[in-house]
């Protein structure tokens, strides 16, 4: 478990558990609701977080998802897991132009609806295509 790293945070999210799963030479990094101050972190403290798959912490929001963290785990897959439609407008915009700027393939619970990703410990096939770099805000109704 990599995080949380701190006995007391403001932002009750930065509490999630984080958890790297590796198997043969895949990787997957499940990050829950953790945001900025959990990931700068793990980043501090120095750990492997290289990953093949990302699950972008807290839906995709702008309280997440730096460009350290997404630099330092170089994931080539991202999976958000969102509401169609939600409030929050989530993923964010600024959150997407990232992953699209580095070239991450985005699979969105919106969109895609649930989401499998399956390793053999060489590759890791996904049940579904891949989502759009759109935020939450502009998907049309």
């Amino acid at each position: 478990m990599l995080a949380p790293n701190s006995s007391h945070y403001e932002d009750l999210n930065n509490y999630s558990a984080v958890v790297k799963i590796t198997y043969g030479n895949t990787s997957f990094l499940l990050t829950g609701d953790a945001g900025e101050q959990s990931e700068k972190e793990m980043l501090s403290e120095g750990y492997n977080l290289k990953a093949d798959v990302l699950k972008i912490g807290h839906h995709g929001s702008s309280s997440a998802s730096t460009w350290a963290f997404l630099k330092a785990v170089h994931p080539k897959y991202a999976v958000i897991s969102c509401g169609k439609y939600n409030d929050y407008g989530h993923p964010h915009k600024e959150t997407m132009k990232k992953l699209r700027s580095l070239g991450i393939i985005v699979y969105r619970t919106d969109e895609c609806g649930t989401v499998i990703a399956v390793s053999d410990g060489k590759t890791i096939n996904f049940n579904v295509e891949p989502g759009d770099y759109l935020s939450g805000s502009e998907i049309k109704r």
